[in-house]
């Protein structure tokens, strides 16, 4: 296959960090290739960089043999790169059409757009993967999955020569994979190249013949996955050998929640479990199961219909969620960036949006003391 894509020696510095370091990689014409490494070691920062995102420091891309600037996002969809980022790139209050579309709309004389033929195409593009999805639909009404999946047929709408996938499959289940899959070996038989990033191994060895590994913002080597194990793999990507490790139960006879009966107005019915002192409660089930609502009930941001809950065996109501963080409960949203965090404000602030009290017991906040508790719980995390 002949390169349909090129990194020469491609470097990318920020203030006090180095990003990339002459990283130099090919993807054929037709190919599906890997782009493996822990999280920091360069992979999106490369991705950003195809995508015109980013500048590099040094260093070159050559598609199809020819050396080419991208220098904003626009110039990288006309040199024929389309781009999923791991982070969505969309507008909830807009359709599913017109979040497609965003950057380029079908217009009829330049003037007005082409609603209607908008959501044709739309259709078109998501009939490969899930059919289910509205083109009319505000985008906002959507599950993350459903909204992942509509990134991925945008891309398809561009009828790119490159298509970078990052992280494309982090709230898909295993059938919307295999549909994924599907759409992603037809782009190569098309003479499409892609790179596909992903920490589910098992993804990248079914659908990639050949992948490049990085650490630390360099290259470790190009590899062909025949001839590898995963296990050989994750070592490449963590520069050692990771011993097996058995995790020992920690749970105990202590119930610490119950919920019995519980529901709600959406998708909850009669949900009853027992929660120990310890222990780790897995919920599993596909997208649209209840799984996001049961814990939003848990956590009082939605209002339960029927049933109880009860934290060391006393009966809990919640009218909202600073209840439930009184009861020592808290929830790590499903969308971190929308619902988990405020952007504008500090690590620190954010650490603490959920305990401010704790900090300002009298209206005022220590702000040495908050420092010291986030600057520890960062390092606990490393």
């Amino acid at each position: 296959m002949s390169p349909r894509l090129q990194f020469k020696g491609i470097s990318k510095l920020f203030p006090a960090v180095r990003a990339l370091h002459e990283v130099s990689l090919s993807v054929g014409a037709g190919e599906i290739h890997g782009l493996l490494g822990e999280n920091g070691a360069g992979k999106s920062t490369l991705l950003r960089i195809l995508s015109g995102v980013y500048r590099p420091t040094a260093g070159s891309v050559l598609i199809d043999g020819k050396p080419v600037t991208l220098a904003n996002p626009v110039a990288a969809r006309a040199a024929g790169v389309a781009m999923i980022h791991q982070e969505l790139q969309q507008v909830p209050r807009l359709s599913v059409a017109q979040n497609m579309f965003l950057g380029h709309p079908l217009t009829r004389g330049g003037i007005f757009v082409a609603s209607r033929e908008q959501e044709r195409r739309a259709a078109e593009a998501l009939a490969a993967i899930d059919p289910s999805i509205d083109p009319a639909a505000p985008l906002g009404t959507l599950k993350v999955a459903q909204r992942q999946i509509v990134e991925i047929a945008r891309a398809l709408l561009d009828r790119a020569r490159i298509v970078a996938m990052d992280e494309p499959t982090s709230s898909l289940t295993p059938s919307e994979f295999e549909r994924l899959a599907q759409v992603i070996t037809g782009l190569a038989r098309d003479g499409v190249a892609v790179v596909y990033v992903s920490h589910k191994l098992d993804e990248v060895f079914g659908i990639c013949r050949r992948a490049t590994i990085m650490r630390d913002g360099i290259v470790v080597d190009s590899v062909d996955l025949k001839d590898l194990s995963e296990k050989a793999v994750v070592a490449m990507m963590v520069g050692r050998e990771l011993a097996q490790e058995h995790h020992n139960s920690h749970a105990t006879n202590k119930v610490m929640l119950s919920a019995r009966g519980l529901s709600s107005a959406t998708k909850v019915r009669n949900v009853s479990f027992d929660l120990h002192r310890g222990e780790v409660l897995g919920i599993a089930g596909l997208v649209g199961s209840g799984r996001t609502e049961l814990l939003r009930l848990l956590a009082g941001a939605d209002r339960a219909t029927a049933g109880t809950i009860a934290i060391d065996g006393k009966a809990a109501r919640f009218a909202g969620p600073r209840d439930a963080i009184a009861a020592g409960i808290g929830l790590v949203p499903e969308e971190r960036k929308r619902e988990g965090i405020v952007p504008l404000r500090s690590i620190t602030s954010n650490m603490a949006l959920a305990s401010m009290n704790v900090f300002a017991p009298r209206g005022v906040i220590d702000h040495t003391r908050l420092k010291q508790v986030a600057v520890d719980r960062m390092s606990r995390v490393n």
